[in-house]
């Protein structure tokens, strides 16, 4: 397994809706990629976020990287300070514990970047998908 890790600063209070539109439509054009396992997005820290691609190779990683950009560019680079940290690499250990609370506890951790005050959120994110 290969994983490609980047962290962005992002411009003021724009995490959710990055997050929104990576749920949307970036998600599903990796998810269509060969040798596509898994992305994560993280909240980094204020006004940060942290992507993980992992593949099951390299060169399909790598392959990743130019509808990656290309997505980025349509989409969300308004909201993008500067270029992201990048770090790559193969996997050497890789373990998990699926728990039946996963997509739930990632459902609530998405409303509560999406209106961290409280209340109600103006949307949830979907689950049971491999990762946001």
């Amino acid at each position: 397994m290969f994983t490609i890790v980047r962290r962005f600063k992002l411009a003021r209070g724009s995490a959710a809706e990055i997050a929104r539109r990576v749920n949307e439509s970036f998600v599903p054009l990796l998810q269509k990629l060969p040798g596509f396992r898994e992305y994560y997005l993280l909240e980094g820290g204020p006004d940060v976020l942290v992507s993980i691609r992992v593949f099951d190779s390299a060169d399909e990683a790598l392959a990743s990287n130019e509808i990656a950009a290309n997505w980025m560019r349509d989409n969300v680079l308004e909201f993008v300070k500067g270029m992201p940290e990048v770090m790559a690499g193969n996997v050497l250990i890789a373990e998990s514990k699926r728990a039946s609370s996963a997509p739930a506890e990632a459902a609530s951790q998405a409303a509560k970047l999406e209106n961290p005050e409280g209340g109600e959120a103006r949307s949830r994110a979907r689950v049971g998908r491999p990762g946001l």
